[in-house]
């Protein structure tokens, strides 16, 4: 099993989201370290047992005709070296989590596409870039803390992706969110 989701089995609360049966693990690969330099942002920089400690990533099952996942989860560990403030994290750390959520949740759906040309005669998508983020911050993230980061699909037009989030703390509290757009890559370039 995962070491990082393994970190989080070990948090009553954590482990019961782990184990909810309408939810599979799956892979974080922004935590696994590339030669390419690309992901070096959460494998490398913020990989470290002061600033994210741990990530674990899990989707909502899906019926077997289904063509996207509808929601994709993210436990985080914060540590104190995220902190603008005493005690609490950047702002921007907190956007970029939720970036990393919501892009998580695009490219997972990108995958799987069954249709070569995605469906609707649009060249396939080989990777998703962020549009705009918008991002209000409701209440400070306190660190150290785990939160769950969830990302919700609202709508896909063609090579467009619009995806909410949040970031809540272990009670429930929604400490941030957010809404984008993501857009679909070929070959470097945005599809519009």
């Amino acid at each position: 099993m995962d070491e990082e989701r393994d970190f989080f089995l070990t948090t009553p609360w954590c482990a019961k989201l782990l184990n909810d049966p309408e939810f599979v693990p799956c892979p974080t690969p922004s935590r696994k370290y590339k030669s390419s330099t690309e992901d070096a942002l959460f494998a490398e920089t913020l990989k470290t047992s002061n600033t994210i400690s741990a990530i674990t990533t899990f989707y909502r099952k899906t019926a077997p005709e289904a063509t996207h996942v509808e929601e994709v989860r993210m436990l985080v560990s914060l540590e104190y070296g995220l902190n603008g403030w005493q005690h609490i994290a950047h702002g921007g750390i907190v956007g970029a989590i939720l970036d990393e959520a919501m892009g998580g949740l695009a490219t997972f759906n990108t995958r799987l596409r069954t249709h070569p040309k995605g469906g609707d005669d649009t060249p396939s998508i080989v990777d998703m870039v962020t549009a705009y983020l918008n991002v209000t911050y409701l209440k400070p993230v306190s660190t150290p803390q785990i939160v769950l980061v969830t990302a919700s699909l609202r709508e896909i037009k063609g090579t467009k992706h619009y995806i909410d989030g949040n970031l809540k703390s272990a009670d429930g509290t929604v400490l941030a969110k957010a809404e984008s757009l993501f857009l679909g890559l070929r070959k470097g370039k945005a599809m519009l």
